[in-house]
C-alpha cells in the first residue's frame, strides 16, 4: 500500500526537477515522469484526510497552473485529475472496515451506552471537523462555518483544484483577517461578514469562489475589494447599467446651469463659475440660487 513518505519521496523529486526546468530538458522530463509516477499512485483516502501530505496536493495544484513549461502543466494537471477521482470515488462509497464499524455500533451500541454517530478514525474528515479547534466565540465560529460553506460550493468544479480542506483553511483565514482588522466583532465585522458571505454563495459569481478556495486571493486582499470588484461580471453589468439610467433620469431631471463670472469662489479666488435658481421657499420669498465653481468644485448658496 502506498504510504506518504512513498507521495513525498516522489513529489520531492518532481519539485526539485521542476525549479530547474525551464530551458532545460532533461529536468523538464525528469519532473513529467515524476508526475506521472504521482498520478498512477493508488492512494489511500486517509493519506489524503490526515494532513500527512502536507503542502503537496496545494503545491502539484499550483504546478498545474504556473508550471515552467506545458509539458510540466499538462502532467500536474492529470496528477490532479487522478487524486481528485480517488477523493470522489472514496466519498460516494465508504470503505469496507468503515462499514464494518458502523454494523458493529448499530449491533453494540445500547451495550456500549453509544449512540452510533461518532465518526471512524479512517472516513473522511467533515467541514466541520476541519474547521476544529474551534475559537471558543460563537459568532467567530458561525462565521468560520458560513464561509466554509460557502467556499465548499466550489469543490469538485471546473478548473477548482481546492480540496474541502483547502476550503476549511482559506475560510480559517479569511475570518482569522476580520478579526485581526475588528477585533471587537462589532458592526464593521458583521457587515463584512454580510457582504463576503452573499457574494460567496452567489450562484452567478464562481469566479471569486474559486479564486479564494484556490488562494489565488489573498485574505488579506479579499478585506481590500470594494463591493463593485467582488461582484461577479454580471452583477457589475447590471450595477453599470442602473448606474447609467439614474444618470440619465438626473440630468434630465436636472434645473438648468448657467456659465458666468459674476461670483467670485471663497475657496479658490477663480470667478468661473455656474449657478442655478430653485424657489426653497415661501412664492413671496427670493429664489436661493446655488453656485459651482468651475476650477475647485467648490458649492455654495445664497439667497
Amino acid at each position: 500500500m502506498t504510504t506518504a513518505e512513498d507521495v513525498l519521496k516522489v513529489y520531492g523529486k518532481a519539485r526539485d526537477a521542476a525549479a530547474d526546468a525551464e530551458g532545460n530538458t532533461a529536468s523538464e522530463d525528469r519532473c513529467v515522469d515524476a508526475l506521472k509516477l504521482l498520478a498512477g499512485m493508488d492512494i489511500p483516502l486517509k493519506v489524503f484526510s490526515d494532513g500527512s501530505l502536507g503542502d503537496c496536493p496545494k503545491a502539484i495544484r499550483k504546478m498545474a497552473k504556473k508550471g515552467a513549461t506545458e509539458e510540466i502543466r499538462r502532467a500536474a494537471d492529470t496528477c490532479v485529475e487522478a487524486w481528485k477521482k480517488i477523493i470522489s470515488d472514496a466519498s460516494s462509497e465508504k470503505p469496507t472496515e468503515v462499514k464494518n464499524e458502523e454494523v458493529k455500533k448499530e449491533t453494540n451500541g445500547a451495550a456500549n451506552g453509544d449512540d452510533g454517530e461518532k465518526k471512524s478514525e479512517g472516513g473522511l474528515k467533515t467541514l466541520a471537523q476541519l474547521l476544529q479547534p474551534e475559537t471558543g466565540e460563537p459568532l467567530r465560529d458561525r462565521t468560520r462555518t458560513i464561509f466554509a460553506d460557502a467556499l465548499a460550493l466550489a469543490v469538485g468544479q471546473k478548473d477548482v483544484y481546492a480540496s474541502l480542506e483547502d476550503c476549511a483553511q482559506a475560510a480559517i483565514a479569511v475570518e482569522q483577517a476580520l478579526y485581526d482588522r475588528w477585533t471587537d466583532c462589532g458592526k464593521d465585522y458583521k457587515a463584512k461578514v454580510r457582504q463576503l458571505s452573499f457574494n460567496l454563495k452567489d450562484p452567478k459569481n464562481p469566479d471569486l469562489r474559486r479564486s479564494v478556495a484556490d488562494g489565488l486571493i489573498s485574505p488579506k486582499v479579499l478585506l481590500d475589494l470594494k463591493p463593485e470588484e467582488l461582484g461577479s461580471d454580471e452583477r457589475r453589468n447590471e450595477n453599470a447599467a442602473i448606474r447609467e439610467a439614474a444618470t440619465a433620469e438626473a440630468v434630465r431631471g436636472q434645473k438648468q446651469q448657467a456659465s458666468t463670472d459674476a461670483f467670485k469662489c471663497g475657496k479658490c479666488g477663480q470667478r468661473k463659475c455656474t449657478y442655478y435658481q430653485l424657489q426653497t421657499r415661501s412664492a413671496d420669498e427670493p429664489m436661493t440660487t446655488f453656485v459651482t465653481c468651475v476650477n475647485c468644485d467648490n458649492r455654495w448658496k445664497f439667497c
